[in-house]
């Protein structure tokens, strides 16, 4: 194949990719929840916290098709990728999907524990901004007031959360230890939610690789390029001849194949969500 037929049908690939991620949004957009529906009785559950649970499900299948967007729609109109760029956006697009995946996974006492993990860990998350934002000099004293108040209100909601978690996991699983504050605090890893999330895909068509292991690979993969790591980078770059003080130039070329591959697995993670949004919706 020649390097024009190539690219042709690279862009061919990020051309169908935004046509699936467009139509998947537009889906999410217009979709309405059955009041008699599994989800519909999960958000009844979590109403006391100001934040359903389709919100929780929607926003972060939306985050990772939004990513997935912006990679179809810019990899299609250049002729070559960015070094790293691209590889955070598919590996926030794995998290993503594998997060709402996740949240939906198991019976209702399962999905409503990760919810209630869920946004525990979302308002720790918030305070930790909070409590940054106050130390700034700039603000004034009723802004750092108005700070410590929402600091208060969730350090209350926190303590709420905690509290029906215990009794959650105490009336589905008694033969478990207690719950405490340090182990929901820790909660699921995203590198656990993304493994979780390939042992969930539908092998079907699936050429025989194991989604299990894929999913993860590409995210680690992809993990390494977000955040520099030599490693990731190390079987993508060329080197220039050594100067006259032994230093050589580095160039880094990503392989456009591997991130098409790479969102295609994404999305695949994508759909898994999609279609269980499905069935605890209707």
């Amino acid at each position: 194949m020649t390097e024009q037929a190539e690219q042709a049908t690279l862009r061919e690939g990020y051309k169908a990719l935004s046509a699936r991620v467009h139509s998947y949004l537009g889906w999410i957009q217009e979709h309405d929840v059955s009041p008699d529906s599994d989800m519909a009785r999960d958000d009844e559950f979590m109403a006391p916290f100001r934040r359903t649970f389709r919100e929780s499900v929607t926003q972060t299948l939306a985050s990772a098709l939004d990513h997935l967007r912006l990679v179809g729609e810019s990899l299609e109109r250049q002729p070559e990728p960015n070094p790293y760029a691209p590889s955070s956006l598919i590996r926030t697009a794995i998290t993503g999907a594998a997060t709402s995946l996740w949240l939906m996974t198991g019976d209702k006492e399962q999905r409503r524990f990760r919810a209630l993990e869920f946004n525990y860990k979302d308002h720790l998350s918030y305070r930790h901004y909070l409590v940054t934002s106050r130390e700034e000099r700039k603000f004034n004293s009723q802004a750092q007031h108005d700070f410590d108040a929402e600091i208060e209100r969730l350090d209350v909601r926190c303590t709420d959360l905690l509290e029906v978690a215990q009794q959650l996991w105490l009336r589905a699983w008694p033969e478990r230890n207690p719950l405490t504050r340090a182990v929901f605090k820790s909660g699921t890893s995203d590198t656990n939610m993304v493994k979780e999330a390939g042992a969930l895909i539908d092998t079907t068509n699936l050429d025989g690789w194991d989604p299990s292991i894929q999913v993860a690979r590409h995210w680690m993969m992809l993990s390494g390029y977000a955040h520099a790591r030599p490693w990731a980078t190390a079987p993508h770059k060329t080197w220039g001849l050594a100067q006259s003080n032994g230093m050589a130039s580095v160039t880094i070329q990503m392989d456009p194949n591997m991130l098409l591959d790479s969102a295609y697995t994404a999305i695949q993670v994508a759909e898994a969500a999609l279609n269980r949004y499905k069935t605890l919706s209707t």
